[in-house]
């Protein structure tokens, strides 16, 4: 297994596109410095959990959109947040993504009906952000715009058949 490359952005990249992606309206937007790569290292390389340099790493990209949504929703993370508020460490990060949520729970379950996570092959996920970002947008929204155009152009077949 090689050794984690401090000076390679394809994870930088990619926890960018997720931040991107799932961070709420008023977050501050992620422009990386120079030491970003390294920074994103330590907090995976800080981490408990089991495996190599490269597992920790990939642990660190499966949890993040997950933490970035909860926080989304959170009253604590105001306009001032920005993505190393919520990627600061390896177990706040986890505590996020599991759902620790404080609030009403009547708001919450509203948040949760607005979101619909699709499991898709690996390919069509490629192709999904390929487009999406030939469009200038992110996977979910187009993904939502295609359901929604889906649902509007099916809606006249939906209820009851006619004998």
């Amino acid at each position: 297994m090689p050794k984690p490359d401090p000076d390679d952005r394809q994870y930088l990249d990619r926890a960018i596109a997720a931040w991107n992606e799932w961070k709420a309206p008023h977050f501050r937007s992620f422009y990386p410095a120079a030491n970003d790569v390294k920074r994103l290292w330590a907090v995976a390389l800080s981490a408990d959990w089991h495996g190599s340099g490269n597992a920790k790493m990939e642990r660190l990209l499966t949890l993040l959109p997950k933490a970035i949504e909860q926080a989304s929703r959170m009253p604590a993370f105001s306009a001032r947040a920005t993505f190393w508020t919520i990627c600061k460490d390896a177990k706040g990060l986890e505590r996020l993504a599991g759902g620790i949520v404080p609030g009403r729970p009547e708001e919450i379950e509203a948040y949760n009906a607005q979101v619909l996570r699709v499991y898709l092959p690996e390919d069509t996920m490629i192709l999904v952000r390929g487009l999406a970002a030939r469009v200038g947008g992110n996977p979910s929204s187009l993904v939502a715009d295609i359901i929604e155009a889906w649902v509007a152009q099916d809606e006249s077949s939906w209820g009851p058949e006619e004998p």
